[in-house]
C-alpha cells in the first residue's frame, strides 16, 4: 500500500514546500541583486541574477512540461493502448495498454519485431516525422536501458 501511496505523497509534499518557499526565494534572489550593486557599485551583477533566475525557471519549467508529456502518453497507453493494438498489428498481448510503458516505446517494440501491419507502420513514420528519426525503436531502446538500471 505504501508504495502506491509514494507518489502522491511526494507529489503532495513537493506542491506544499513549492508554494511556502518559492515566493521566498524569488524575493530573496532579488535582494541579493540590490545587495551586489550596493556592495560593488556594479549594475550588470544587479540584473544579471534576477535573469539567471528567470532562465533557470524556463528550464525547470521545460522538465516539467516534457515530463507531464511522458506521463499523458503513459495514460494515454493505458486508455487507447488496446484499439492502437487492434489498429497496428495481429500481434496480441504487447506493451500496448501497459501503464509503465509509452505508446511510441511500444510500438518501437514492435517495429523491432517486425510485427506491424502498414498502418502500424505509417503511424510509426508519422511520429517519426513529429519527433525524430527512429523515434519509436529509440523509444524502446531508452525503455529497455532504464528498465535494465532498475533491476
Amino acid at each position: 500500500m505504501k508504495k502506491e501511496l509514494t507518489p502522491l505523497i511526494l507529489f503532495l509534499s513537493a506542491f506544499i514546500l513549492f508554494g511556502l518557499l518559492s515566493g521566498v526565494g524569488i524575493i530573496a534572489t532579488y535582494i541579493l541583486g540590490l545587495l551586489y550593486f550596493w556592495k560593488s557599485r556594479n549594475f550588470l551583477k544587479m540584473f544579471t541574477l534576477p535573469f539567471m533566475l528567470i532562465y533557470q525557471l524556463w528550464n525547470a519549467c521545460k522538465y516539467v512540461l516534457y515530463s507531464l508529456a511522458v506521463g499523458l502518453d503513459l495514460l494515454g497507453n493505458v486508455a487507447v493502448g488496446e484499439l492502437i493494438e487492434l489498429l497496428v498489428t495481429d500481434k496480441r498481448n504487447t506493451l500496448l495498454g501497459k501503464g509503465n510503458i509509452t505508446i511510441s516505446a511500444s510500438l518501437g517494440k514492435l517495429q523491432l519485431e517486425k510485427e506491424l501491419n502498414k498502418r502500424g507502420l505509417k503511424f510509426s513514420k508519422l511520429l517519426d516525422k513529429i519527433f525524430e528519426q527512429n523515434h519509436c525503436i529509440l523509444a524502446y531502446l531508452k525503455y529497455t536501458e532504464n528498465e535494465n538500471k532498475t533491476k
